[in-house]
């Protein structure tokens, strides 16, 4: 069978990336055969011809009204995530030294901690989070301030744009405690611990984990009771980054399952959610250094 011609490789392209709504440089070049330097002069001059119909993203086009990934997960649950920021925040403390991991629920409460104020320029940050970075320093262009700010290095997921592995760590002491708090997200729990998509996410994770005096996990309901959004989620894998032993707190909505909230606490883990009175969890006098550790 002949390789369809360019205007009709180009047709094709538009196909696809209509029905799934967005359409990926590799997969473009594995499905049409062809190299994945022909797939990007294709994705150009149909975004130059097409730009009601199609844009062009990272290593992909993707469908005028179509949301990606990021997009997707960043308007699940809002409600809940501001309530979990709200709560998280109570954690931050001048003079320390904090890790803000990757996933939509730690981009919520990076953004709520720097519209009310509450990181500074005695806390230094470290994240792997390009959308955390992104957010920092738009928020420091905007008002004229720095924040002290360390990119973790490592290979880039696209997915979620975070970069991932062990490499980036390297630099630091391996048993140097150089954090005083990482707040850690989850793509989802089971009785195996915490879990991720992706082997390097569970390496990066695993790092700052090791390094932090107190890890503080935050996460919406939806990760313990959405048994769709669960299937979707890890179609392709899972992997388990940290057992419930390694989590000091856990931040979540309300209706985490009470099978869950019992079971964690059963673990030691310390469960905060929006129905405990904020003058109850008496967090304002925590000193960090003095904080619960395993």
């Amino acid at each position: 069978m002949d390789r369809p011609s360019e205007t009709q490789r180009r047709e094709l392209i538009l196909e696809l990336c209509g029905e799934r709504g967005e359409l990926t440089v590799r997969d473009a070049a594995t499905e049409l055969e062809v190299s994945e330097a022909t797939i990007r002069r294709d994705f150009s001059k149909l975004v130059d011809k097409e730009k009601d119909k199609i844009k062009r993203e990272r290593g992909k086009i993707v469908r005028i009204g179509h949301k990606t990934e990021h997009e997707y997960r960043l308007e699940l649950c809002p409600h809940e995530k501001n309530q979990i920021a709200e709560i998280a925040a109570r954690f931050v403390f001048p003079n320390t030294a904090v890790f803000f991991d990757s996933g939509t629920t730690i981009e919520c409460f990076v953004r709520f901690l720097l519209d009310s104020n509450r990181l500074e320029e005695t806390i230094t940050i470290y994240t792997a989070s390009m959308p955390v970075v992104n957010e920092i320093m738009e928020w420091c262009f905007t008002h004229s301030r720095r924040l002290p700010l360390n990119i973790i290095g490592g290979s880039l997921r696209y997915l979620t744009q975070v970069a991932t592995g062990s490499r980036g760590w390297l630099c630091f002491e391996k048993d140097r405690k150089i954090l005083d708090i990482a707040f850690i997200g989850i793509a989802g729990i089971d009785e195996s611990g915490f879990l991720t998509q992706h082997t390097g996410e569970m390496e990066s994770k695993s790092e700052a984990l090791a390094r932090a005096k107190v890890n503080v996990f935050l996460t919406d309901s939806s990760k313990f009771t959405d048994e769709t959004e669960r299937k979707r989620r890890f179609e392709k894998g899972k992997v388990t980054f940290a057992n419930f032993k390694d989590a000091n707190y856990l931040v979540v909505d309300s209706e985490i399952p009470d099978e869950w909230r019992k079971r964690l606490e059963e673990e030691g883990v310390t469960v905060y959610t929006p129905d405990i009175s904020i003058d109850d969890i008496g967090l304002d006098g925590l000193a960090i250094g003095a904080a619960k550790t395993r």
